[in-house]
């Protein structure tokens, strides 16, 4: 059999001399260097696709001369034996792209046996995913997993209220009906076409039958991979949840049963399919039996970072919680699972255990990426053996939901009422490992989850998503300092004494309708300026006057060019644009420079991470550590509409030597006191 039959679509032709000789020995890869540049262009041009395949490849090339003097090398990549480098160097610059060996229809892997060669390199990527070939391979990692992956077994799981039954020539819709049986579901965007869904006129119609003519190409694709998998039922959001039903909508039953997705990454809309032809897959066979060279294909994380669907909100919980997926992208498939990660074009399946403690998920200084690790990052924390009850104990809990939150909130919402059920489940997820209370997307054992910030200024959502003090009241991205800062606890710091949200449905890790914390805090009243244009930041300030001494040194540090020594409190973070109720009457335009009383709410001490990973070692900078504290307060202004309450507007950070600045000269005074904000 041709192996590249039914595979890659790797070009085959006439290799020069110089590229005859790119081979894999047992001491690596062979190098391989060109006497100039304008000889691997006239090779080129003479029909050689080793060197028309690195011409393509090489970035900037349009800045080389041909006649330029120059070295052309390709030589083994450190610390690998199955990728290259490929170096032009001319006489100012160097342009550099990276290769990797692929193994032809896996029959180098023999080749490399007979002759006593141990390497493991890439498969080669299917140009037709619909074929024997493709099947297969989706087979193979469904069957390995269920037959070998102890954390993965499940067998029947619960089913949805509603399910797509493909047992029929037509798919229809049935009732879950408490039933217990293997399905799949589907992750993808939606997109702005018009969507088939079911509503309630016609849910009569889909419980008899949808006709296969009816569905766009990524239905129809999912409903092929999950009879080739000879599973039953599928769901689908759009069909399988009344879309004009407020009692349906916002719910995820399929992400709850930690069930197996399909993931289409690149697909803009539902019609973008998933078996779909992959066309010019760069690639070139060389003369060493089987071997074949093509560049380096992209990182997973790169590979999910920018696809398509990483833009879509619910699609986050979808790939964490799911037990299998499979992911669907332009050039390749991608499998993940409870056990390990893999991909179309890996030599072989790469392991990576969920209760592994080396590995960097299990660190304080946890990176979040979308690849590796990164889909059982949840599920992970459940193996922590240091886990039990207190904050200090779930640090890291805490932390991965910080960064779970920021990766959420970059992504889009087709309602913005979905903001807290299309993160419901990863919530009850970690409140399964912390036993802590989760109160609208906050957690009530977790202070410094109060100190979210927006990252840019957006505007206030026109319905209501969330109390003024949870994240998810305002749309866009958001943080919360856990990269540069550590909390410091202290008996100053902020108290919750009651926390209240009325839930809409049974979860309580679902959407409200209101929401009220109550807080025992030292506060200090202070102003901002209104501006009518969109200001992230604002100064704020001290309602009082300076008395004229004061004044007058400011004024004297200022001419000395003491820019830092300035009367004001702190660099404010405002949440969204918002006109102040208490200028709401007045027009914007007349609004510029009007003084903003608003209230900062001591929440706790932070230290930059450098500074207190050092005390342990610098027992005599204890005595002065406090110098290093950043003060962190939520930003309130007192309501119109409901008496003795606050909303929150912002954060508001200073440093501890300003802080006391401003206490000594008497611009501000602390008040202890309870405030509800709402």
């Amino acid at each position: 059999m041709d192996p590249l039959n039914d595979g890659s679509s790797t070009q085959v032709g006439d290799l020069c001399i110089s590229c005859q000789q790119i081979k894999i020995t047992p001491l690596g890869p062979f190098s391989l260097e060109h006497l100039s540049l304008n000889e691997l262009i006239r090779s080129a041009e003479h029909g050689c696709p080793c060197c028309q395949l690195i011409l393509d490849e090489t970035r900037d090339f349009s800045s080389l001369v041909e006649t330029s003097p120059c070295r052309i090398e390709l030589f083994p990549l450190a610390k690998s034996k199955s990728k290259m480098q490929h170096v032009i160097t001319t006489e100012k610059d160097k342009f550099r792209t990276e290769f990797e060996f692929f193994d032809l229809d896996d029959m180098f892997k023999l080749y490399t046996k007979e002759i006593g060669l141990r390497l493991q390199i890439g498969r080669a990527l299917l140009q037709n995913l619909d074929s024997a070939k493709g099947h297969q391979l989706i087979r193979s990692w469904l069957n390995n997993c269920e037959q070998t992956h102890s954390m993965c077994s499940q067998g029947n799981t619960l089913l949805p209220s509603r399910v797509l039954d493909l047992s029929g020539t037509n798919p229809r819709l049935v009732e879950g009906g408490g039933a217990k049986a293997k399905y799949i579901s589907l992750s993808y965007c939606w997109g702005l076409l018009p969507l088939l869904v079911t509503t309630m006129a016609t849910l009569a119609d889909r419980m008899q039958e949808i006709p296969n003519a009816s569905f766009p190409a990524t239905f129809s694709d999912a409903i092929r991979v999950a009879r080739l998998l000879e599973v039953r039922y599928l769901w689908i959001d759009s069909l399988c949840i009344i879309q004009d039903s407020k009692e349906e909508i916002g719910k995820n039953e399929a992400v709850l049963s930690r069930g197996f997705v399909l993931s289409v990454l690149d697909g803009h809309n539902s019609n973008h399919g998933i078996f779909n032809p992959r066309d010019n897959l760069p690639g070139v066979k060389l003369s060493q039996p089987y071997l074949a060279l093509r560049p380096v294909l992209a990182a997973e994380h790169t590979v999910f970072s920018n696809s398509v669907l990483s833009t879509r909100a619910w699609a986050l919980q979808e790939r964490l919680l799911a037990t299998r997926i499979i992911h669907f992208s332009e050039k390749e498939m991608f499998w993940e699972c409870a056990s390990y990660s893999t991909r179309e074009s890996n030599a072989v399946d790469h392991e990576d255990k969920a209760n592994d403690r080396s590995n960097t998920i299990y660190q304080d200084n946890i990176v979040l990426s979308e690849g590796g690790n990164f889909k059982r990052l949840i599920s992970s924390l459940g193996y922590q053996p240091r886990l039990q009850t207190g904050l200090a104990e779930n640090k890291l809990a805490m932390k991965t939901w910080s960064r779970l939150v920021a990766q959420y909130t970059k992504r889009c919402l087709t309602r913005s009422t979905d903001k807290l059920p299309a993160i419901s489940a990863m919530a009850s997820e970690i409140h399964s490992i912390t036993d802590f209370t989760y109160i609208a997307g906050i957690w009530k054992e977790d202070l410094q989850s109060l100190l979210w910030f927006s990252s840019k200024l957006e505007t206030k959502p026109s319905i209501y998503q969330a109390p003024s003090w949870s994240w998810a009241s305002t749309n866009g991205q958001i943080s919360l300092r856990f990269d540069s800062e550590v909390a410091v606890e202290s008996p100053e710091d902020a108290r919750i004494i009651e926390a209240t949200t009325s839930v809409l449905g049974p979860s309580p890790f679902g959407p409200v309708t209101s929401g009220s914390l109550t807080l025992h805090a030292r506060t200090i009243d202070l102003q901002y300026t209104f501006h009518s244009s969109p200001q992230t930041e604002v100064i704020l300030q001290s309602p009082k006057r300076l008395s004229s001494a004061v004044a007058g040194v400011v004024a004297s540090a200022k001419l000395r060019g003491y820019h830092e020594y300035m009367p004001h409190f702190g660099r404010g973070m405002l949440d969204y644009i918002s006109i102040p109720d208490s200028l709401r009457d007045e027009d914007p335009s007349h609004l510029d420079g009007s003084s903003v009383p608003c209230t900062a709410v001591f929440i706790q001490n932070r230290l930059p991470t450098q500074v207190a990973m050092s005390l342990d070692r610098l027992e005599e900078a204890n005595a002065n550590i406090h110098q290093h504290y950043t003060n962190w307060f939520m930003l309130a202004v007192k309501t119109n509409t409901e008496p003795a309450t606050w909303k929150r507007i912002g954060t508001v950070y200073t440093f501890q030597q300003d802080l006391e600045t401003f206490i000594d000269l008497k611009l501000g005074e602390w008040t202890e006191r309870e405030l509800v904000i709402v």
